[in-house]
């Protein structure tokens, strides 16, 4: 794992930041493809956008990190 980044080298946009708040509150990806009103895929790929920004492999590792940074 890397040096864990400041908050202020993280941007995410104002979807990725919906998305990771429902993560969070541990809903799955088809439960927020319903009520963000977009594609199951949408939200994987938003997912998978997250991973790669916060250099995690998985979603408990993203609230984490995000945690971590003062995100959540």
């Amino acid at each position: 794992m890397n040096i864990l980044r400041s908050q202020y080298s993280i941007s995410l946009t104002r979807r990725e930041r919906e998305i990771l708040d429902l993560v969070a509150l541990g809903n799955t990806d088809k439960l927020i493809s319903k009520q963000l009103f977009i594609s199951s895929n949408t939200v994987e790929t938003h997912r998978r956008r997250l991973l790669q920004k916060f250099d995690v492999n998985n979603s408990c590792a993203l609230i984490y990190r995000a945690c971590k940074v003062g995100l959540l």
